[in-house]
């Protein structure tokens, strides 16, 4: 089964790790750990911990891709990085079209782990 502190390493290497970016030519607005003001406006991004990130991570993305029922660590990183980048119903059907699962929905269950 996959692991969620061996992929969130990678995905908080990725996004930027803990640099604040408030760049005004970014839709998403201030950044911190990949997580936007525009996706979390209630939240004060500048202040989140590393803690606070990897809880969102797994809350909303991890959790949400059944993430440790997925056999291959690899597959799984791949699909929650798509979803990361892309959005969870994104990631996730694209995932199933990868995979050939029917139908390709974006709503991960018993088919699609």
């Amino acid at each position: 089964m996959a692991d969620f502190n061996t992929a969130i390493v990678k995905t908080l290497a990725r996004e930027g790790g803990a640099k604040y970016t408030d760049d005004r030519d970014d839709p998403g607005g201030a950044t911190k750990y990949g997580i936007s003001q525009r996706a979390y406006p209630n939240l004060n991004i500048r202040n989140i911990t590393e803690a606070d990130a990897r809880d969102i991570y797994k809350r909303d993305y991890w959790d949400r891709i059944r993430g440790d029922e997925i056999n291959s660590q690899i597959a799984a990183e791949n699909i929650f990085d798509t979803c990361v980048n892309m959005g969870v119903r994104t990631g996730a059907r694209l995932a199933q079209i990868a995979f050939e699962i029917t139908p390709a929905d974006g709503i991960i269950g018993s088919n699609s782990s």
